[in-house]
């Protein structure tokens, strides 16, 4: 959405004056959760939580004093405003409901506060009093060139049904909102463009949906171009909804960074023909994202049919570097790393409750330094999401669990290289237990693109027959296969969770062949261990312990050179 009016100085932007100046502090105690939005309670009752810190009692009298943080889940965050403090029970309410409502007890449950005068005492830190219309601010240098507010909601730019456009070597920043909207378009080009210093996002391509005016987790809306808006909300209600993005158009050799939430919205193609979209982002660097809007803002949002993402950086973004909804989109060749930096229970690459979203390809990519706490993931398909191809990546320290298999089937995981995580494969069957409930909502949605009918049907054979029962079990991973991977410094290969039905044990979840192979990093070959230069040498033990082992292009992966950059 549109942010608020920020404050720019030296190019730089400033946050809200907050508490702790950085990280967050635990939810003390829930004494009431408030009202529940996602659970269709609109009655709008805040939350009452406690505190510990005597610092918070200084709060009492701000004006206009709000808290962030996450509330209830590690992959939601929220924003609300104190309605009041209570300094002798030490509680704080809020003048409306978390999304998700209220919990403690777990280290994701933390939070802080912000646009607090009291706490305006850093450099980057701002105040504006509303009442009386002053701004306080602590610069982060004593020289001052430029001061900015940021006051324009539009997009600079807005392409509507045009062909053949170039947009080259601009700067796009200090708005509230994005840089560049764009539907219905062809051949467009946008390169070399700088988007900063913005609240939303640098690029949408494909028209949003006009924001509900409730809090729905779901729903239908209106489609309305140059804005994002309710697209999520949805999206998880009319899973095919064309966002007409148009076909053959490119972003390449752009930086995103400092943004408000996310990075790129790339949609085009049809879902319900397969019709592709063939629209590129290429050789971007993305980085620095989510100053205000953390979940489900990621660096690329993928969306549609058969678009592509390649040579491009991903780093210090809270959640996840790509959110695909879709078929046949392309990643390859990039660099992913410092990402999952806040979010538990999510993935840099993260799909799914969709198992008609399938024949999507990720290649060729180079995943580092994802933090392994708190259920993180390289790739995450979640709640039976299907029809993933994942060849000739590269994970290093890539999460608690590299792959995410969570319950689908016909996943081919072929030729990649795992290094050091906990968990390199985890598979589970949670469409037959505890994830069951989902399997009315998977119903609609295959019945909404026509799953047993062309060209569904002919382009993914397996689909048609996924509510069979005949010889076999709803919900059971089906056709699965792990081969010819290698696992350097894992802790454990697979992972299995889940509760085994008669007949369907979990061997039969996933097909481990036994051209994988487990070993440690002196082992392997690589031609630099220690600078994580993890192309192989062309004597490594792998080529004879593998015979089938295929080259993975290491030095080809992330942002190429060009004449211009």
């Amino acid at each position: 959405g549109i942010s608020w009016g920020e404050i720019f100085v030296n190019n730089r932007p400033m946050h809200l004056a907050r508490w702790p100046n950085s990280g967050m502090i635990p939810v003390a105690r829930v004494l009431d959760a408030g009202s529940v939005p996602r659970d269709n309670d609109f009655s709008g009752r805040g939350g009452v939580m406690g505190y510990d810190s005597l610092r918070i009692d200084h709060w009492v009298n701000e004006k206009d004093a709000w808290i962030s943080g996450y509330f209830k889940y590690s992959w939601g965050d929220d924003i609300l405003k104190i309605a009041s403090i209570d300094t002798k029970r030490k509680t704080i309410t809020t003048a409306s409901p978390a999304f998700y409502g209220f919990a403690s007890g777990q280290p994701y449950h933390q939070w802080y506060g912000v646009n607090i005068m009291v706490e305006l005492d850093e450099p980057g830190e701002y105040y504006i009093d509303r009442e009386t219309g002053m701004l306080y601010f602590i610069p982060f240098e004593k020289d001052i060139e430029s001061l900015e507010i940021s006051m324009l909601k539009e997009p600079f730019i807005t392409l509507q049904g045009t062909s053949d456009i170039t947009i080259s070597g601009l700067i796009f920043e200090c708005s509230r909102g994005l840089g560049i909207a764009m539907d219905n378009t062809e051949n467009s080009r946008i390169e070399g463009c700088t988007f900063r210093n913005l609240g939303s996002l640098g690029i949408t391509v494909g028209k949003g949906i006009e924001p509900f005016a409730e809090r729905h987790h779901e729903g239908t809306g209106q489609p309305k171009s140059g804005i994002v808006g309710s697209l999520l909300q949805h999206l998880y209600t009319n899973t095919a909804f064309n966002r007409e993005g148009g076909q053959n158009n490119l972003i390449t050799g752009c930086e995103f960074y400092q943004l408000g939430a996310g990075g790129v919205s790339l949609g085009g193609g049809n879902r319900l023909t397969l019709e592709a979209g063939n629209n590129v982002i290429e050789n971007c660097v993305i980085h620095d994202l989510n100053r205000i809007e953390r979940s489900y803002r990621p660096a690329i949002h993928l969306t549609g049919v058969g678009n592509s993402v390649r040579h491009c950086e991903v780093y210090n973004v809270a959640n996840q570097a790509i959110l695909m909804h879709g078929n046949n989109h392309l990643i390859e060749y990039n660099y992913f790393h410092e990402v999952v930096l806040e979010a538990k229970d999510a993935g840099a690459i993260y799909y799914g409750r969709d198992p008609s979203e399938r024949g999507n390809v990720i290649r060729y990519n180079y995943f580092e330094n994802i933090p392994d706490q708190g259920l993180t993931m390289a790739v995450y398909a979640d709640d039976g999401a299907c029809g993933l191809t994942i060849t000739g990546n590269v994970f290093y320290r890539a999460g608690e669990r590299v792959f995410m298999l969570g319950g689908g089937s016909d996943h081919i995981i072929t030729n990649n290289i795992f290094i050091g995580s906990k968990y390199g494969i985890h598979v589970d069957n949670r469409l037959q237990n505890w994830a069951g409930y989902t399997l009315e909502l998977i119903k609609l949605r295959l019945q909404e693109v026509g799953y047993d009918k062309s060209p569904y049907s002919k382009q993914y054979p397996q689909l048609s027959s996924y509510f069979s029962t005949e010889g076999r079990l709803l919900g059971t991973p089906e056709r699965n296969v792990a081969k010819n991977n290698v696992f350097v410094d894992i802790d454990q290969m697979i992972l299995y969770v889940g509760i085994e039905k008669e007949g369907y044990s979990k061997d039969k979840w996933i097909d481990i062949k036994e051209s994988n192979w487990e070993t440690t990093h002196d082992v392997v070959g690589f031609v630099d261990w220690e600078n994580q230069d993890f192309s192989l040498s062309p004597n490594s033990v792998i080529y004879k312990q593998l015979p089938g082992f295929q080259e993975i292009p290491f030095r080809k992966m992330g942002l190429y050179k060009t004449d211009d950059h």
